[in-house]
């Protein structure tokens, strides 16, 4: 039995105890530098920006607006951290009083001893990952690599993503994860930033893709949203309304419920314009459009958000978006308005 869990409690519940990763680390070390990037703006329709009623629970407006206006953004570094005897608990890493979730279950304070690994690891998973299929496409995927250059990746384990197993045989991503470990030695990366060594990483994945999935017929994509889960509460009324005049001007409709990611990634593969409502269904395009691609997300009023441009300007993809209108049971978005964004996204050079 270990007691590893409800030390770490009791830790941080005494004021000035809590351990950040750089005081838990015995070393660290960059592996890239911070920089800065000079992002280009969102392609828009000025009078949407008055739709917007609030964002999405982990942004501001502030920090939605300085994307979608582009300009110089100055990106993290990328810095390694290692640590010794480091515990994984059932989603959770700690040393001492240094706290790492990595799934929201609840920790237990008492465990059974975890075993001892001895061969040096990296941890190739994060929080966000856990709970967004889009974070764990861009961001699991690209610290997995990041973290197989170091020592052996790891990851937590977790229920799998629906196309989860597909992508990672596309990907050649073979998972390693582990429930409970005693860690000998564990490197932590913080990979937040959009940097050119993200960069490469999207890169290495996209190269991947192309060898395995040939580029299709299909240059224009719309890509449908669930209906399920948090899907629920980005309801498009008047979806089906939309997928008609996309279809007659050659918008090929992808639907990831029913599709497999093989399906999904051959459907996408060289597309050079994919539209969809804001979500996690929408990074099915990231690895599969051509290198000239652009990104159209249909938001709803009550959820902006342009995460998806911080993924297109490290990739150089153009990004673009309108905002829907508020309807009793979700949101709607005015066809024209779409249509004039995609027209505006389609004649940058």
């Amino acid at each position: 039995m270990t007691f590893s869990t409800l030390k770490n409690v009791i830790l941080n519940r005494i004021p000035g105890t809590r351990s950040t990763l750089q005081q838990a680390a015995t070393r660290h070390w960059t592996l890239h530098p911070p920089e800065l990037q000079l992002t280009p703006a969102a392609v828009y329709l000025k009078d949407d920006l008055l739709k917007i009623t609030d964002v999405e629970e982990h942004t501001s407006l502030e920090v939605e607006m300085r994307k979608i206006r582009g300009g110089p953004v100055e990106h993290a570094a990328t810095t390694a951290y290692e640590l010794r005897d480091a515990e994984l608990i059932h989603g959770t890493v700690t040393k001492g009083a240094f706290t790492l979730k990595l799934t929201p279950q609840r920790r237990r304070l008492l465990s059974p001893a975890p075993p001892r690994t001895k061969q040096p690891c990296a941890l190739g998973s994060t929080y966000f990952g856990s709970i967004y299929f889009g974070h764990w496409l861009t961001d699991d995927l690209t610290l997995h690599l990041a973290a197989e250059s170091l020592a052996m990746a790891v990851a937590t384990d977790r229920q799998p993503y629906r196309h989860e197993p597909g992508y990672c045989r596309l990907l050649g991503i073979p998972q390693q994860k582990t429930s409970t470990a005693l860690f000998s030695q564990l490197i932590i990366l913080d990979d937040i930033g959009q940097n050119s060594h993200k960069r490469h990483r999207y890169r290495e994945l996209r190269s991947r893709l192309r060898r395995q999935v040939d580029s299709g017929p299909n240059r224009l994509i719309y890509i449908r949203r669930g209906t399920s889960g948090a899907a629920a509460a980005r309801k498009l009324v008047n979806a089906r309304q939309v997928e008609a005049p996309l279809a007659s001007q050659g918008f090929a409709i992808v639907d990831p419920d029913i599709m497999s990611a093989e399906q999904i990634t051959a459907a996408i593969a060289g597309a050079r314009i994919v539209v969809g409502v804001e979500g996690s269904h929408m990074l099915h395009a990231l690895y599969a459009i051509a290198d000239d691609a652009r990104i159209c997300v249909i938001q709803p009023p009550y959820r902006f958000v342009n995460v998806i441009k911080d993924y297109a300007d490290c990739l150089d993809i153009r990004y673009g978006f309108t905002v829907g209108d508020l309807h009793p049971e979700g949101f709607t978005v005015p066809i024209p308005s779409l249509m004039e964004v995609l027209s505006r996204l389609d004649s940058i050079c």
